[in-house]
């Protein structure tokens, strides 16, 4: 009898910690806020019914009190491993909820349960890239030791620079290959050794003043050095401009394709098209949409592709 007793204990209690076990936290029903320094706020209120309601507040600078209110049902379900699929006026925003959601943005330090969209967006979208926290009075998890997401060195050079690591690279949906990748330049033919050059994606925050806030933004990184024991060098910096998050990077040749259908990216005009590609080119994917990047007499192109 006692070990019938025991395993009715133990089911009961893998049922109650389902969730758990298989990555699902036991509730995300609630009401979830942005923090702006700017005259705005977004919030979603996820109820039991599945329902939603999602609210947008605009205001005129030191108007708070009379600002205009917007809101907007939608329906909501949840999906495997924490995704919610909310849905309004023809639009699915595919969020991502998080129990351990960073505060960096907002420069605190800690986590709290917070949602964020995943991948690409409906440009009509409510929610957008905009990332939402719960309650802020919620009990603040530490947040864990850093982990690396690429090599020290090249974790180190970004830091002396005035950037970061992506901490949370690997857990956007679209990230598949790595956010790094070695051997961009060509080395010293009789002295080969790949690890001589690098890009890699780095994230900075920066005051806007336009929209006095702070805003986050994506950067890719070229480094190189001399020789294998020398520290590496920041040769070049590409802004990410393509989308709310860059994907993984990898690098290819086609030496017979030309730099037809390549746009300088610092003036959005279209490169020579009879000049062949000779050097490795930065391929950034998500697994659909491909941007390449490549330079050419010191000038950065790039271009787009399924």
């Amino acid at each position: 009898m006692k070990t019938l007793f025991y395993l009715i204990v133990i089911t009961m209690v893998f049922f109650a910690n389902f969730d758990d076990v298989f990555g699902q936290a036991k509730s995300i029903v609630g009401v979830y806020e942005s923090v702006s320094e700017s005259e705005w706020n977004v919030k979603v209120d996820l109820r039991a019914d599945g329902t939603a309601i999602i609210t947008w507040e605009s205001w005129n600078a030191g108007q708070y009190d009379s600002r205009t209110i917007e809101e907007t049902v939608a329906t909501w379900e949840r999906g495997p491993y924490d995704t919610i699929y909310l849905r309004y006026n023809g639009i699915i925003d595919t969020l991502q909820y998080n129990n351990r959601l960073s505060r960096k943005e907002l420069g605190q330090q800690g986590a709290i349960p917070g949602i964020w969209q995943k991948g690409r967006y409906n440009p009509d979208s409510k929610i957008k890239n905009i990332k939402l926290w719960t309650d802020f009075h919620y009990p603040c998890a530490e947040m864990p030791p850093q982990v690396l997401m690429m090599p020290e060195e090249l974790v180190e050079v970004a830091q002396k620079n005035g950037y970061k690591q992506v901490d949370d690279f690997y857990d956007i949906e679209k990230a598949i290959d790595p956010p790094f990748v070695y051997g961009y330049k060509p080395a010293d033919k009789w002295k080969y050794d790949k690890y001589t050059s690098a890009v890699f994606w780095c994230e900075k925050s920066s005051y806007s003043e336009s929209e006095h806030r702070s805003i986050l933004k994506y950067y890719l990184l070229v480094a190189s050095k001399p020789d294998s024991w020398s520290p590496m060098k920041i040769d070049d910096i590409i802004e990410w401009e393509w989308g709310s998050f860059p994907g993984g990077l990898s690098l290819y040749e086609d030496t017979l394709a030309t730099l037809d259908g390549f746009y300088y990216i610092d003036s959005n005009s279209p490169g020579p098209k009879d000049v062949l590609l000779r050097d490795k080119i930065i391929s950034c994917g998500d697994g659909g949409l491909s941007i390449d990047f490549y330079e050419y007499n010191g000038r950065w192109l790039m271009r787009m592709w399924d």
